[in-house]
């Protein structure tokens, strides 16, 4: 691969790879928010078991999510080590 067309590729890969981990952090915030307001909802009396399965199923989905975010930014990580260097 020419040079130029190799330092695109990197940066490209740098691109996604910064995008990614700002994800997750996004949804690693969202999923505390969630756990937090879970929480209070369980601990007042007569908590509306609707609602506490609507945040239980978005914290399952953003930890799906992540699996999915943190396996994809592993592979990313691994192949911008191996073709574009420390």
């Amino acid at each position: 691969m020419p040079p130029q067309s190799k330092r695109s590729v990197c940066d490209m890969m740098e691109r996604a790879i910064k995008f990614i981990e700002q994800e997750i952090t996004a949804k690693e915030s969202r999923v505390q928010d969630l756990k937090e307001r879970l929480s209070k909802l369980q601990s007042q009396p007569n908590p509306d078991p609707a609602q506490i399965q609507e945040i239980s199923t978005d914290i399952q989905k953003l930890e799906d999510q992540l699996d999915t975010d943190r396996s994809q930014l592993n592979a990313f990580q691994e192949e911008f080590a191996a073709d574009c260097g420390p």
